[in-house]
């Protein structure tokens, strides 16, 4: 789904910005080589943000990060 017109950016591009280390709206646009124009995609790039911080943060752990038990 596009999510800013003016510039003609993805939902897909705006998470790889944020995989790739972009951490605030003003730095996916930086990430995407773009500038803000009418505005109107600055929401629905803080929520991509917002989701993609919840859900790095309720990974399960790995496994070989868990204990061992004691046989």
């Amino acid at each position: 789904m596009y999510v800013c017109l003016c510039n003609g950016f993805t939902c897909r591009d705006v998470r790889r910005s944020i995989e790739e280390g972009a951490g605030t709206v003003a730095q996916v646009y930086r990430a995407q080589g773009a500038k803000p124009n009418c505005g109107r995609c600055r929401e629905t790039i803080s929520d991509i943000l917002t989701e993609e911080r919840t859900s790095s943060d309720s990974l399960p752990l790995a496994s070989s990060t868990l204990p061992i038990a004691a046989e």
